[in-house]
């Protein structure tokens, strides 16, 4: 989600991004990524920053890959503003189109 991607780089704290995932295939040429993270702050990982769920689903045709993925992010008490938490959601879809005939590939 690229939430900590901007910012001011001269009093940074280094990011720590613990994640787990798993892939799961649901069927033919389909299948489901699931990864949550847990970020914290290098110079204080007491407190974290939030945590995130990424889902990513993809299924594969003959020539093209469809992928769609969201993502949520839940901000910490700790990190938060304390008049209004700052929960983050983003959701996107790919299109992947791979020719034969950039290939090489004869049918």
């Amino acid at each position: 989600m690229d939430r900590f991607y901007v910012g001011n780089y001269a009093n940074a704290n280094g990011l720590i991004d613990y994640n787990l995932g798993a892939k799961f295939n649901i069927g033919k040429g389909t299948s489901l990524l699931v990864k949550g993270h847990s970020f914290s702050e290098e110079s204080n990982t007491k407190n974290g920053l939030g945590q995130e769920i990424d889902l990513v689903l993809a299924k594969e045709f003959k020539e093209f890959k469809l992928v769609a993925g969201y993502s949520q992010f839940f901000e910490s008490d700790d990190y938060a503003e304390p008049t209004s938490k700052n929960n983050q959601n983003w959701a996107w879809a790919m299109l992947i189109i791979k020719p034969t005939f950039l290939t090489g590939a004869k049918k």
